[in-house]
């Protein structure tokens, strides 16, 4: 099973079970430790090139992403924005296919 098929099982899971924050933690924790871990062991092996434009659309849509889910009034994720980072996911993925896979 893929790692994000296996993400989004441990989601579905918790907020089934009630428990709200372990889905978050879980898709929070798994980018910070890719982001964080990954990507410094990978450069402190091998050094390697990053060219900024290539990178960019990750940037964007990473920084939105962090904006949508910060909590609203009320400390809830509404629905709406479930459907808004859904959307920004499918124009992610379609703006990475057009540029060869270049934005992941």
């Amino acid at each position: 099973m893929a790692k994000g098929a296996l993400e989004l099982a441990t989601t579905i899971i918790s907020r089934l079970h009630g428990q709200q924050d372990v889905g978050l933690g879980n898709i929070l924790g798994s980018n910070v430790f890719n982001t964080l871990f990954i990507e410094a062991l990978a450069a402190l092996i091998q050094p390697y090139p990053v060219k900024v434009p290539d990178l960019m659309p990750s940037l964007v849509f990473g920084i939105v992403t962090t904006l949508m889910i910060l909590p609203g009034k009320g400390g809830r994720l509404e629905r709406w924005r479930g459907f808004v980072l859904l959307a920004l996911y499918a124009a992610y993925l379609t703006l990475t296919l057009q540029r060869g896979g270049s934005g992941h």
